[in-house]
């Protein structure tokens, strides 16, 4: 679930930590992911609407802790005092903590190298000029037309935000775009 949410929504979520990072002067290994999954009876889980928090391991961890989520049922404080000791281990890689919708807990970590890197983070905010080409040639690994369509969609969410519309109707209406353009690359196709 975790793995897919970061495949489908990462751009978005690097567009965000770029943010984070160049307001705390940190890199991507002292940033923390929080995806909350589960829902509360009327409303879906966050993260099953595609929305995620991100903030400082510092904030989470130290003094007043302003950025530790109220979930219950689950040992908070073992869990980040988890991350902050994993923290030190996972140089290159960022962190996340998760609850899931049976309510229950974990940590994850991004891979270490290709898009999810301090090299890739240092490309963004990714846009169609300078930084798009950089990205390019910095993350030999990544599939270039996933992240194209990925910033096309997180294009769309914004416009769709600052238009007033729901992130629901938005996603539909980029849903749409991507079959028209796979029929109409399949009908190319076959001619």
């Amino acid at each position: 679930m975790v793995e897919s949410f970061l495949n489908e929504n990462y751009v978005e979520i690097m567009m965000e930590v770029a943010k984070v990072a160049r307001e705390h002067h940190v890199g991507l290994e002292d940033i923390v992911l929080e995806l909350d999954f589960m829902s509360d009876g009327e409303n879906p889980g966050p993260a099953t609407l595609g929305k995620f928090k991100l903030d400082t391991v510092e904030r989470y961890t130290t003094g007043r802790r302003p950025a530790k989520p109220a979930w219950t049922n689950l040992p908070m404080d073992r869990i980040l005092s988890d991350l902050q000791k994993r923290r030190h281990m996972a140089s290159g890689s960022m962190l996340g903590i998760v609850r899931n919708a049976d309510s229950s807990g974990s940590m994850f970590c991004t891979p270490e190298a290709g898009i999810w890197s301090n090299e890739a983070l240092a490309c963004f905010p990714l846009d169609e000029g300078e930084n798009l080409e950089r990205f390019k040639s910095t993350v030999k690994d990544a599939d270039l037309k996933v992240v194209e369509l990925q910033l096309l969609r997180y294009t769309l969410l914004k416009a769709g935000e600052m238009a007033g519309l729901d992130r629901q109707s938005t996603v539909d209406f980029y849903t749409q775009l991507q079959v028209r353009k796979q029929q109409n690359e399949q009908a190319e196709g076959g001619h």
